[in-house]
């Protein structure tokens, strides 16, 4: 059990671990405002999934629902050729 923000972690945990090894990722928390894990999508390994699983356990639920912004944040970014853009939305209420 635990709290919404807990269980919410522990899923993004899993997906984390699920990547598959020649895939590029990055993650965005957001509440009021927005924070970027990295400036642009990494290759996921060893060390970005670190980077990742430290990301996830800082996440803490701070109010408020503003995708919005890091939605066309997101969008804005050039695609990496060779790399379909995928999104996956993640919210503890």
């Amino acid at each position: 059990s635990g709290s919404r923000m807990e269980q919410t972690k522990q899923t993004l945990q899993l997906f984390l671990s699920s990547l598959p090894t020649n895939c590029i990722f990055n993650m965005v928390s957001f509440n009021k405002q927005y924070q970027k894990l990295f400036r642009g999508s990494q290759k996921y390994d060893d060390k970005t999934m670190q980077q990742a699983e430290a990301f996830v356990s800082r996440m803490c639920a701070r109010g408020g629902t503003n995708i919005m912004n890091p939605l066309r944040d997101i969008l804005a970014e050039k695609q990496t050729p060779g790399y379909p853009r995928q999104g996956f939305l993640l919210t503890d209420g």
